[in-house]
């Protein structure tokens, strides 16, 4: 081999080297982050969590889901079947009863499989 084809094939070879560990440290950041996904969504699905509070403005209804927005973020929470919904007078009424734009809280929880399910809602003023 001559000298032009050893630097060709050492050039290629270290090459393949920065290419591989990049590509290992990319696979070994989205690893982690996967895991640290997977231990919150089980720390907050957890039975000691009993409630998370979702607050916005109803953007949208559908069926028994709600799009809540606050800040530019928006949120779809699927509500119980049997979920509470008071008015600000602590008045209970039903899920029927929200409309697009009123501001409410509600009380959520998370599902194992990571899904928001909303347990009660509050309309506010």
């Amino acid at each position: 081999m001559d000298k032009k084809q050893i630097i060709i094939l050492a050039v290629a070879i270290i090459t393949s080297l920065i290419i591989g560990i990049s590509f290992g440290i990319s696979l070994q950041k989205q690893n982690k982050t996967q895991v640290a996904k997977t231990q919150a969504v089980s720390g907050l699905s957890s039975k000691t969590v009993s409630s998370i509070t979702v607050y916005g403005k109803v953007t949208d209804i559908k069926n028994k889901t709600l799009t809540v927005n606050n800040l530019g973020d928006n949120l779809s929470i699927s509500m119980k079947d049997n979920a509470l919904v008071y008015s600000t007078s602590r008045k209970q009424i039903s899920l029927d009863q929200v409309k697009i734009g009123d501001n409410i809280n509600v009380s959520v929880g998370l599902l194992s499989s990571g899904q928001i399910e909303g347990h009660s809602i509050i309309v506010l003023p």
